[in-house]
């Protein structure tokens, strides 16, 4: 069993014995890290040879898109890493950023468990474009959550989303929150069909909340999931969208019909 070490402070993690480690936490949330700090952090993992497991908390900082490049180069200079958590909500990636960071994963070749982080960084479908073709090429990856909450994904952004993700044909747990992103009727139903491709995926969580989708797009919504018959473990959320008529019954009896369904949760009204 491996042994995890935790991380509080940037000299901490620097300064220990990094070609050892194999289980790791860091935790830099709020530390004010900028793009000099980024690089010696990045530098340090590069020499994390042995790393599997890394849990690594960067929120709320001062990260641009050159300190995701030098966090990438470190990432991807790990060869074992098999799960990542990397939490860098509230930085300032914009779409460059994003990108930098989806280039670095595509490099990781044995990762299969990845949770990451990107909520309120500014970026829109171009960012989303180069981090979804990105996480396509992550051959092996099986368990994927993405948070984008409040960024500028709109129909576009989760069209191009959807269409990386039928590619991953190993993925069989899969948690998306998309909330505040701007997504109507179009995006919501391009990204549902989507996973009827996902031969695999088992466990689907989909939060679409404070979005734009409407009383059409949950009849197409409802439509769309029908034909996700391989799943079996199923929540969505769509509160504050601009339903008006709220046909909950509907989409209970629409969700039902999925072949395999075990359980589910949806959430349509706060």
């Amino acid at each position: 069993m491996l042994k995890k070490l935790n991380f509080i402070h940037l000299k901490q993690f620097v300064v220990s014995s990094l070609s050892s480690l194999t289980d790791v936490e860091i935790d830099l949330t709020y530390s004010n890290l900028n793009e000099e700090s980024s690089q010696i952090l990045g530098k340090a993992l590069e020499s994390c040879q042995k790393l599997q497991n890394l849990a690594l908390y960067l929120s709320g900082n001062e990260i641009n898109a050159m300190g995701a490049s030098y966090l990438g180069l470190g990432l991807q200079n790990c060869p074992n890493l098999s799960v990542l958590i990397l939490f860098l909500s509230q930085n300032k990636l914009c779409d460059i950023g994003v990108y930098n960071i989806g280039n670095s994963l595509s490099r990781c070749p044995n990762l299969q468990n990845l949770t990451l982080q990107l909520q309120s960084n500014n970026f829109g479908a171009n960012g989303i474009e180069n981090l979804a073709f990105a996480l396509s090429k992550c051959a092996r990856l099986s368990i994927l959550t993405l948070y984008l909450q409040n960024n500028f994904l709109q129909d576009k952004g989760a069209q191009i989303l959807g269409s990386a993700l039928q590619n991953m044909q190993n993925l069989q747990n899969l948690k998306l929150d998309l909330g505040c992103c701007k997504i109507g009727n179009q995006g919501a139903i391009d990204l549902v069909q989507s996973f009827v491709k996902c031969s695999k995926l088992k466990q689907l969580m989909l939060y679409l909340y404070t979005n734009s989708i409407d009383d059409l797009g949950l009849r197409n919504l409802c439509i769309a999931l029908k034909k996700c018959n391989r799943i079996q473990n199923f929540v969505l959320c769509l509160i504050e969208n601009k339903l008006m008529n709220v046909k909950g019954l509907q989409l209970h009896k629409k969700i039902t019909k999925m072949k395999r369904l075990v359980s589910y949760q949806i959430q349509i009204v706060a």
